[in-house]
């Protein structure tokens, strides 16, 4: 080992934290070996990581210190690749691992790990791989925003009857029901039945007090233990889906609450109570 390696050596020991090298060695266990070669690369090149507020790291390469071989990836692809479980003092946690741009990026903890960030006795409960990070995920297809209504198929339900009381000012063409499918299937998202059909008719729209996203706009946000997708907003509130759930539900949660506070069997329901909330912008 040349001079630099072993310094460069000694610096990532100060930026990988022993409690994060314990997840990604347990996430690297589980890769093949093609898979893991990529990984070695990469973790070799890391140079510096934020860690904020207790549960999300972040790591950065320094040029000339590039990853020499990313994972196949699409512009801009932000991918989950794995959930560990694991516990300390009797503590269950859940670490998520992710890839963006087929890099490793960070890790997202379920619990503040401030305190047992420099452990090295942490127990790995189990290790889940979300996917083969050597086969590129297809890219989803940009659906067109339409800003004039009139030039957009007419709605039926519900769905018409919000947008003729609430307005929109964007709304976005639907997916085929076989694109729509291969997004939401690995989502594992019980959504009740008028969220669906919104999805028939649109991908997702906004007006000026709220938004609707559709299966290529939503986006996963871990709370607690369990990952959730937001599929609407207005004002830091959020209607949200729980990824796993047994029931066709959603939620309502408050950025400041952190947790659910509510919950509805009907979308149109949630977004009701949604646009009910006082304080919000």
């Amino acid at each position: 080992m040349g001079l630099k390696e072993w310094v460069m050596g000694i610096f990532r020991r100060g930026v990988i934290a022993p409690l994060d090298k314990r997840v990604l060695d347990a996430v690297r266990s589980q890769l093949t070996p093609d898979a893991q070669a990529i990984w070695d690369g990469q973790m070799s090149t890391i140079a510096d990581c934020t860690f904020t507020l207790g549960t999300s790291v972040q790591y950065y390469w320094s040029p000339p210190l590039e990853p020499s071989a990313r994972y196949p990836h699409y512009p801009e692809e932000e991918r989950r690749l794995a959930t560990v479980r694991f516990r300390c003092d009797g503590i269950d946690y859940t670490a998520r691992v992710y890839l963006v741009e087929g890099h490793l990026f960070g890790i997202e903890y379920s619990k503040d790990v401030r305190r047992i960030r420099r452990r090295e006795d942490v127990e790995i409960l189990s290790v889940q791989l979300h996917s083969d990070p050597m086969q590129p995920a297809p890219r989803p297809r940009e659906p067109q925003a339409v800003t004039d209504l009139s030039a957009f198929p007419p709605l039926r339900g519900w769905l018409a009857d919000w947008v003729a009381a609430h307005g929109v000012v964007e709304i976005t063409t639907p997916l085929n029901p076989r694109e729509r499918e291969r997004l939401l299937r690995p989502r594992r998202l019980h959504l009740p039945a008028d969220y669906l059909e919104l999805l028939e008719q649109c991908d997702g729209f906004a007006s000026h007090e709220h938004s609707v996203f559709g299966a290529t706009s939503m986006y996963e946000v871990g709370i607690g233990e369990e990952v959730y997708w937001l599929l609407a907003e207005r004002g830091g509130a959020f209607i949200v889906a729980k990824e796993g759930d047994t029931e066709p539900r959603v939620y309502y949660v408050h950025h400041e609450e952190g947790m659910p506070t509510a919950e509805f069997a009907s979308f149109r329901e949630a977004l009701e109570y949604l646009l009910a909330q006082p304080h919000l912008p």
